[in-house]
């Protein structure tokens, strides 16, 4: 037997939804998709609910869906920030708010959690 895990991050939606899901970035707004070929960064809304039900039809537990923020919390950041900022990094307050505050990448990102094996 062997175990395996997997952990996705990225912006998504829990649910299927309807809506536009492809976007465009240049210059760290939003653009027409179609505009700007080439110089237009394209990504899209990761489909959690659909990566889960072909995971777990393969036989891979999937945990419960969290936010980024109730993830990274749980995982020690703001103590980590804590000891960080003690040695003199600079910024680390605006970097851990834009990490896990809900109106920023905190709600926004999801991390989903894959096992096989365990």
């Amino acid at each position: 037997d062997t175990q395996s895990a997997g952990l996705v991050i990225d912006y998504g939606h829990a649910r299927k939804g309807f809506g536009d899901t492809l976007q465009a970035v240049k210059g760290h707004a939003y653009v027409d998709p179609l505009e700007h070929m080439g110089e237009a960064d394209l990504t899209a809304h990761v489909d959690f609910e659909s990566l889960a039900h072909v995971a777990a039809g393969q036989g891979v537990h999937v945990e419960p869906l969290m936010e980024q923020g109730a993830f990274l919390k749980a995982l020690g950041i703001e103590a980590r920030a804590s000891y960080l900022k003690s040695k003199g990094a600079e910024n680390i307050e605006v970097d851990l708010e834009r990490l896990v505050a809900p109106d920023q990448m905190g709600k926004l990102f999801k991390v989903m959690v894959l096992k096989h094996g365990y």
